[in-house]
């Protein structure tokens, strides 16, 4: 899938389901159900939902699904753009504490020398 495409219908999803706005895990999974919603593995068709998960994997480029980190910057691109599609304020805390913990982490120095 075109990351302009992925960013168009994560924009539309965020637009109709404002309740993913604050879970990128089932703005992940709505994506998955708007694309792909079901899989022919040449032994059955399944529905995406009850996929086993080393299956979806093994089988997820083929399906020409867009990756989570896509559909997560997607989102978080959107919101940048478009204020009013973030989230309840709580959400946008805890991302908020989230970076600064990963911005700290990530800028001690010598911690992690490899």
């Amino acid at each position: 899938m075109e990351l302009k495409d992925t960013k168009l219908l994560v924009e539309n999803l965020l637009r109709e389901y404002p309740a993913l706005r604050g879970n990128d895990d089932v703005l992940y999974l709505e994506v998955l159900r708007k694309v792909h919603p079901y899989w022919n593995s040449g032994r059955i068709t399944t529905n995406i939902e009850n996929m086993p998960i080393g299956e979806f994997f093994s089988a997820r480029k083929n399906m020409k699904l867009p990756s989570f980190e896509s559909v997560r910057r997607s989102r978080a691109k959107i919101m940048e753009e478009h204020p009013e599609l973030k989230p309840c304020e709580v959400v946008q805390k805890g991302r908020e504490e989230q970076r600064e913990r990963f911005y700290k982490m990530a800028t001690k120095q010598g911690e992690f020398a490899f």
